[in-house]
């Protein structure tokens, strides 16, 4: 989980979610077709499933989000259990999907994302509401599913690349 380090602006959530978008998007342009699709960069998963997992949880938690601005509770997965077994969900109704569409769902994920961020009040990103969003002010959440979630598999990316190429 992210943990504010200095005080809260949207101008800097924006710019934090941009900056490790874009050392994860250096990373891929590093990686040929067979390497973004080879099994076994973080257990099973390719690159290409790495991929798929951060744009669905992109756009779940742009869901989540405007529930909890609409005033309902949304819905995450509520223990690590339920949270494996939809992670694995969505790794394999996309094994069959081609690269190049993925890639394509990847970056248009990122600019609804970024639209959406620049698109929602600051005040309501400051806005803790705890029965609906558990990971503290909702600008928390977003930082957890954006920028975080890049960091934490481009670097997995990285040691597999060490290792692989």
């Amino acid at each position: 989980m992210i943990k504010q380090i200095v005080p809260f602006s949207k101008t800097g959530l924006l710019e934090r979610i941009r900056s490790e978008h874009h050392k994860l998007e250096t990373l891929l342009a590093q990686l040929d077709e067979n390497q973004m699709t080879q099994p076994g960069v973080v257990g099973d998963w390719s690159i290409k499933d790495i991929l798929v997992h951060i744009a669905a949880w992109e756009q779940s938690m742009l869901l989540w989000v405007g529930e909890t601005r609409q005033g309902i509770t949304p819905r995450p997965p509520s223990s690590n259990h339920e949270l494996h077994r939809w992670n694995h969900s969505i790794y394999q109704q996309n094994q069959p999907r081609p690269l190049a569409k993925v890639l394509a769902e990847f970056h248009q994920s990122y600019q609804k994302v970024i639209q959406s961020i620049a698109d929602t009040p600051e005040e309501d990103l400051s806005k803790e509401i705890p029965s609906a969003w558990p990971e503290g002010p909702l600008w928390q959440g977003v930082a957890n599913n954006t920028w975080g979630h890049y960091k934490e598999h481009a670097a997995s990316i990285r040691a597999w690349m060490k290792k692989n190429i």
